[in-house]
């Protein structure tokens, strides 16, 4: 008798440190976030938006950049129109590049936070 109240004594004791686990391993705000989280489609179209915007504004990187370069350098107006004509190639690849990825990428669940361009879009 001592015996099995022994182990009715020690599976009570198990039983109510597992129940006490479970509610501790409980995380409210997962729950909370998870129910408020925008859905795939949501994502993806926030990434598709991104992402053509990116693709159809990268042309306009030449002239922008050209304009910045104008504005900030010092160099006589041809070394200026070059290199800005330069950079904003490479950025053009790079914004568009970016675009693609995002598109790419949409179809995949999850939360993307989409290639580092700065600005995020042109407009």
């Amino acid at each position: 008798m001592k015996k099995f109240s022994f182990l009715v004594f020690i599976g009570l004791i198990s039983g109510c440190l597992q129940a006490h686990a479970m509610v501790s391993d409980y995380d409210t705000e997962f729950a909370t976030s998870t129910r408020t989280q925008p859905g795939y489609f949501a994502n993806m179209a926030n990434d598709w938006r991104r992402g053509l915007t990116n693709i159809v504004s990268s042309p306009l990187e030449i002239p922008i950049t050209v304009m910045n370069y104008h504005r900030e350098d010092k160099n006589p107006p041809v070394v200026k129109h070059v290199a800005g004509f330069f950079d904003g190639i490479i950025r053009t690849v790079a914004r568009c590049g970016s675009g693609m990825w995002d598109m790419a990428i949409g179809l995949i669940p999850g939360d993307q936070e989409g290639a580092p361009v700065k600005p995020e879009t042109l407009f």
